[in-house]
């Protein structure tokens, strides 16, 4: 059942901004030759999310859940999907009727991919996903070669293209990993789909890079998630030129003011806010009244403090919140946080009905 829904907290989302993003990275991207795989995890496959996404100019969505890639295929029967991360085996009958390509860094999770695939008569798409210093999945590079000759064997896989994880724990690496994919994949290019070789260098931790043209040629292809949904690149958190960082907005009700004695016997404000850690995962919200900073995060409560003694804040006040990228996954996963979606004039609000697709699949 869904938790009970009072009036705050509320997450603002701007769909006309998300489409502004979208079209500002394709259009920029595109003229440096690099596609953008439109990442939605971040936003749980919202279909409202996808479509702004999809409006901006991205051709196709990846994700790496089988209920929201149930619910982008349901919503857009004919659009290439991809699941970014290795399947479970429960997983894996389900994934091959719904996906289209298939991120994958491992030979044994290939070879049943494989078998899942020719059961069904089926032919999928395949990048071959290297370790290259990201330290998540990927084939260690010493082997690519092998791995390459290895997985072009599976009847069923079309190998398309080379990846990597790069910056995914928001450590900043140089380029060495894009060189190092392109290098193999120049070795190799006759099992991997030719002169139409993708290079999937990255997330959004390499938009910098790609904007101002440093990215080593070859690289063709970049999985955006960040970028679109917050107007920044991972690592630092930096803003992206043309790109707005306004496409969410946390707002949240004052429960308690109070006046607390600080340093030097000094009284300053503290004010309680009903949104904590329920409500944001792991992430953090940074208030958007420049008076305020948060001190700490609770459960259910967010305590701040005010720095501006003409704003002081009272009880039944809302606050604005801007969020990282782990704060936007706690809200839009959170039971306890209403969205409401607004664009192109309208403002609406939706329970979780979004219809998902269910293959005929009975294994």
């Amino acid at each position: 059942m869904p938790a009970h829904q009072g009036p705050y907290p509320r997450l603002i989302i701007d769909l006309d901004l998300l489409e502004s993003n979208s079209r500002t990275l394709s259009r920029a991207l595109a003229s440096r030759g690099i596609s953008v795989r439109g990442v939605t995890k971040g936003c749980l496959g919202d279909i409202h999310i996808a479509r702004s996404i999809l409006a901006g100019g991205v051709k196709t969505l990846a994700d790496s859940r089988l209920t929201s890639l149930q619910r982008l295929r349901g919503a857009f029967p004919g659009l290439e999907l991809t699941m970014l991360r290795p399947a479970t085996d429960e997983e894996i009958p389900e994934l091959v009727e719904l996906v289209d390509l298939f991120l994958v860094g491992d030979l044994d999770y290939l070879e049943e991919l494989a078998r899942a695939v020719r059961k069904r008569d089926l032919k999928k798409r395949v990048i071959l996903m290297m370790e290259t210093g990201g330290e998540r999945e990927g084939i260690p590079l010493e082997i690519g070669e092998w791995a390459i000759e290895r997985a072009s064997e599976q009847s069923g896989i079309e190998l398309v293209g080379l990846g990597t994880h790069t910056s995914c724990a928001g450590e900043r690496l140089g380029l060495d990993s894009p060189r190092q994919l392109i290098s193999l994949a120049e070795k190799k290019k006759d099992l991997l789909g030719g002169e139409g070789v993708i290079i999937s260098a990255g997330n959004s931790a390499l938009l910098k890079a790609a904007l101002l043209g440093d990215l080593p040629s070859g690289v063709n292809e970049l999985r955006v998630g960040e970028g679109i949904l917050l107007g920044r690149e991972t690592t630092r958190g930096e803003r992206l030129d043309g790109c707005s960082q306004g496409t969410f907005t946390l707002e949240a009700e004052i429960v308690e003011t109070k006046e607390v004695k600080e340093r030097e016997n000094r009284w300053e404000k503290r004010i309680l806010v009903a949104m904590g850690r329920l409500d944001i995962g792991a992430g953090n919200a940074t208030p958007l009244n420049e008076g305020l900073e948060v001190l700490e995060y609770y459960s259910d409560l967010c305590a701040l403090r005010s720095i501006n003694p003409v704003d002081e804040g009272r009880r039944g006040q809302r606050i604005s919140f801007s969020l990282d990228y782990f704060a936007l996954l706690g809200a839009m996963h959170s039971p306890y946080v209403r969205k409401i979606y607004r664009g192109g004039g309208d403002e609406f609000e939706i329970e979780d009905t979004q219809v998902l697709y269910f293959s005929n699949n009975k294994e």
